[in-house]
């Protein structure tokens, strides 16, 4: 899955072809030069940005549109036009200039300027948690969508909607994937001015959304209002409703859980020694203790990583397939399994003699116990 969604649309007459057209200035071979002639007289009076998260209930791409309202005081003129995306591959796409569907053709890039990049992480639901985002290391092309505008005198209204896939972040901890989007705003600080920034983010039904921006809820829909550019990026997570933290045995919690019990079956073997013991007519008749049984102990080795497996598959049973999240928590309780594994053996083996230990404790308090009886 394409782990990247960066939305930024740029102008600039193209003034040869092996230049992008974009309001930064044109860019070739990775490098991003700042030359916005031609570009100084247009002015973005108002920018609204619809990011539609709802299509990811049924695990579908999510949606994007932006509206841009400019001002260009100049003659009307052809202008090229380049709406730059970081993801590999988007559909649906539909670019229009007051409302007037426009013809648009498409390209792969091999390479982003470095100035372009997306955030290292999007904020999770949990304080100060932030959950990494990042592209492939395979991942090399980028699509972009090129059309032109026939550009008129005065104020005007241009808009681009497509479809992209969203990134998804999977926990070993928890049921449903987290979805990442983000968009990259800092390109906008070439342009000559920018008038402000309307955003929705619309969000399935009682699904959360975070965001590193201040967003008002409103339902279904999540909204904020700027009078500038209010951060070099857009950065959301949403997840379904249902997703639940698993009940997950770490290494050292199995540990806790596997010497508990053998400190509570020691405590039964003393207990039940003591009392056979005591009920001795004769001391020569008392058989002493013998190895506890090592079976029961890898079962209870094993109760863990079962109670792990169970919340898992009953957990995510919750879930619509288009959400759940099984292949990294099963992964993390294989390895947890086999790294447990290595160390089953002595760890039984230690069990038996502290239950021996117990026993010969109960075997002591049980014969001091028949020996004052016989005083």
């Amino acid at each position: 899955m394409k782990n990247t969604v960066l939305l930024v649309l740029f102008i600039l007459p193209i003034p040869y072809s092996s230049c992008f057209g974009n309001l930064s200035g044109p860019w070739k071979g990775g490098q991003l030069i700042v030359d916005v002639q031609g570009v100084k007289e247009i002015t973005i009076v108002r920018e609204s940005l619809r990011i539609d998260l709802r299509p990811l209930e049924q695990g579908r791409w999510i949606i994007i549109t932006a509206t841009y309202q400019i001002d260009h005081p100049l003659p009307p003129r052809d202008l090229p036009l380049t709406f730059i995306t970081g993801a590999n591959a988007v559909q649906g796409i539909r670019c229009s200039l007051n409302g007037k569907v426009l013809a648009y053709t498409t390209r792969q890039v091999e390479a982003m300027p470095e100035s372009w990049k997306p955030p290292a992480a999007t904020p999770g639901f949990v304080p100060e948690e932030q959950l990494l985002y990042s592209q492939s290391l395979t991942d090399t092309q980028h699509q972009w969508i090129q059309f032109t505008v026939p550009l008129q005198t005065g104020k005007q209204s241009i808009e681009v909607t497509y479809e992209v896939e969203a990134g998804a972040y999977y926990s070993q901890y928890h049921t449903a994937r987290y979805w990442q989007t983000a968009y990259i705003l800092a390109p906008a600080r070439t342009w000559k001015s920018f008038g402000g920034l309307d955003l929705e983010v619309l969000a399935p039904e009682n699904w959360q959304v975070k965001s590193n921006l201040g967003l008002m809820n409103q339902g279904q829909s999540w909204t904020a209002s700027f009078d500038c550019l209010p951060a070099d990026f857009i950065a959301l997570t949403t997840q379904h409703p249902q997703g639940k933290r698993l009940i997950t045995f770490e290494l050292r919690h199995m540990l806790i859980v596997y010497l508990t019990f053998t400190v509570l079956l020691g405590i039964k073997q003393a207990m039940q020694r003591y009392r056979e013991v005591k009920l001795l007519k004769s001391i020569d008749k008392d058989p002493g203790c013998k190895i506890y049984d090592s079976r029961i102990l890898f079962v209870i080795s094993l109760l863990p990583l079962v109670v792990n497996a169970l919340s898992i598959f009953v957990f995510n049973s919750f879930l619509p397939s288009s959400q759940t999240n099984y292949q990294l928590p099963v992964i993390h309780i294989v390895f947890i399994g086999v790294f447990w594994s290595v160390f089953l053996v002595p760890l039984i083996l230690f069990s038996m003699f502290v239950i021996w230990l117990f026993c010969l404790l109960g075997t002591y308090l049980g014969r001091r116990a028949w020996q004052l009886h016989l005083r």
